[in-house]
């Protein structure tokens, strides 16, 4: 018998199993803020050459005066962001609004680049654009803040789960949240450009590490029964996101705003400092002493009353009967493609992983470029709006639909949605393209959702952070790409919809060949892992219940009473 089976005799779905879901609905709000926070504290500020002699003038009549004319992308005359008219300045004296009346420059005037810039201030007061100047020359490193983050992602993804598996899980995910909450406000304070990068890299290497390893912590001590009802739960906190836009609006410094999403993660810091370790990792590790005393303080939490001769071998004799506490060898990523169906598994969850990602970052951090309008207001849809509509669905891939055809038909809609974005940009009909993008960006907030639930149940216990962890890294690959996918539109306008469209409908269908996992007892071994999905585990599994069952007929082995 596993941990699934001892669950119900620690209290089920108590208090212990709630507190943990509130902890993470706490967390989640201000590490949610991450992934989307590079929207506003690298927004782009329209700008143009600073000359500190016209400072006098007003915007206009500086324009008029020093900035040239040329020709943008789209064809439109618009003024130099990144030239002015070579003239002395210096020997122009006072000039004056009446100066400049019929004064008219010579077609032949030389220009030169900035040598300092001015930046417009109406949609936000600072960004790391003007701070850095990270425009004309210095454009090209303008996509490294986002790259920086995937980056971090990446390796956090992959190093968490190795730590989380090896290490545990409640001191894997508290180290990376403290090492998440000074990165984060190291990154609004540091004044150079490179150092910012590699705090901003540590930011979201230690985000998604707290993240992924808390997730699988939540995964492991909800029973099978109520792990649809616990990740609805968690859905909710997801609106938490959308706090994000408001406190932007509000706060339209980028150094405050980062300063004031650090100190949002301060209340989960605490929360995770009183939780025990998971008692599924530590008996899928031999760990079985420490596993006990974490047991009855489940047990008295949830207010159950476990009996002095309570013993937690009986739990595991099923599991490996050859293993003494404390001896067992710990799983690598290798061991996740050492069996045939494993490996399958393995390779089509990575393929899910990336094009979650790809899409969700592609349509998140290019807001900007694929979606016309106000940012305040798209990112208020995408944010707020969105998980509305995600939690309605949210409510029926969880409790009426099998995962498995929900994840498929979630990324095959999403897809669709932003192939059919390339020909309404035509019709130049905003209220269409945006219509679109809030059905793509409804079903992508529920399959963040789905993806972590649905890959978690896919491994066994002794590989379950390594086998969400390899996955998400392989996924932060394509969100690598994502800050370079509107430059595929310097081709055809339509190629970065064609190719952000395409990925998540062929994996779609894909998905289709892994199993179903609604309802299933979680695989704990690598053996279990490799029979998971066929008669032969069902039969195995049915076999413990059954176990399960004639102990309980022929004596409690607890005392329930509280």
């Amino acid at each position: 018998m596993g941990f699934d089976n001892l669950i119900p005799e620690l209290g089920g779905f108590g208090r212990y199993q709630i507190f943990s879901l509130l902890t993470f609905m706490i967390f989640f709000g201000a590490n949610g803020w991450q992934y989307s926070i590079t929207v506003f504290i690298a927004g782009r500020m329209p700008h143009w050459c600073h000359v500190p002699e016209l400072d006098h003038l007003n915007h206009s009549t500086f324009l008029h005066i020093a900035v040239p004319i040329e020709e943008n992308q789209y064809g439109e005359a618009v003024y130099s962001q990144c030239r002015v008219y070579d003239f002395n300045y210096s020997s122009m004296g006072n000039i004056t609004t009446e100066d400049v009346a019929n004064w008219k420059p010579n077609g032949n005037i030389s220009t030169r680049k900035c040598s300092g810039y001015i930046y417009d201030t109406s949609k936000f007061s600072s960004t790391l654009v003007s701070q850095y100047d990270l425009v004309c020359d210095r454009k090209w490193l303008y996509t490294l803040a986002a790259s920086a983050f995937m980056a971090g992602l990446f390796c956090g993804a992959f190093f968490s789960g190795t730590l989380a598996d090896r290490f545990g899980r409640q001191r894997t995910f508290s180290i990376m949240l403290i090492l998440h909450l000074l990165s984060t406000l190291g990154a609004a304070l540091v004044p150079n450009y490179v150092a910012f990068l590699v705090l901003r890299g540590l930011v979201g290497l230690s985000a998604l590490g707290t993240y992924q390893t808390l997730w699988a912590y939540i995964l492991e001590v909800i029973p099978k029964e109520a792990r649809s009802k616990g990740f609805f739960i968690l859905m909710l906190g997801r609106s938490s996101r959308g706090l994000l836009v408001l406190w932007a609006y509000f706060i339209r410094s980028h150094v405050h705003l980062q300063i004031m999403a650090s100190l949002c993660l301060i209340p989960a810091l605490i929360a995770t400092f009183l939780l025990p370790e998971s008692p599924r990792w530590l008996m899928a590790t031999g760990r079985l002493k420490e596993a006990e005393k974490v047991c009855r303080r489940i047990a008295r939490i949830n207010g159950v009353k476990l009996p002095e001769n309570f013993n937690i071998n009986k739990f595991t004799e099923v599991e490996d009967k050859t293993v003494s506490d404390g001896n067992k060898k710990s799983a690598t990523l290798f061991d996740l493609f050492r069996t045939p169906r494993l490996r399958k598994r393995t390779i089509l969850s990575y393929c899910l992983w990336f094009s979650v990602v790809f899409f969700s970052y592609g349509l998140g951090l290019n807001i900007e470029k694929i979606i016309p309008g106000d940012i305040y207001l798209n990112m208020f849809l995408m944010m707020c709006v969105n998980e509305v509509g995600s939690l309605v669905i949210g409510y029926v891939a969880l409790f009426k639909l099998k995962r498995r055809v929900v994840v498929s038909a979630w990324l095959i809609i999403a897809g669709v949605s932003v192939l059919a974005m390339a020909p309404v940009l035509l019709l130049n009909i905003s209220g269409i393209v945006t219509a679109l993008a809030l059905i793509a960006s409804v079903v992508v907030a529920n399959l963040w959702t789905l993806v972590y639930l649905y890959a978690g149940e896919l491994f066994p216990t002794v590989v379950r952070t390594i086998g969400i962890g390899s996955g998400s890294s392989v996924g932060r690959l394509g969100g690598l790409i994502t800050p370079q996918l509107p430059l595929l539109g310097e081709i055809w306008y339509g190629l970065p919809y064609i190719v952000l469209g395409i990925v998540p409908v062929v994996v779609g269908v894909l998905v289709l060949c892994l199993p179903e996992t609604k309802g299933q007892r979680l695989p704990d071994t690598l053996e279990e892992a490799e029979i998971f999905g066929t008669a032969e585990y069902d039969n195995r599994d049915y076999e413990m219940e059954a176990l399960t069952s004639n102990d309980k007929r022929q004596g409690p082995l607890l005392n329930n009473n509280a």
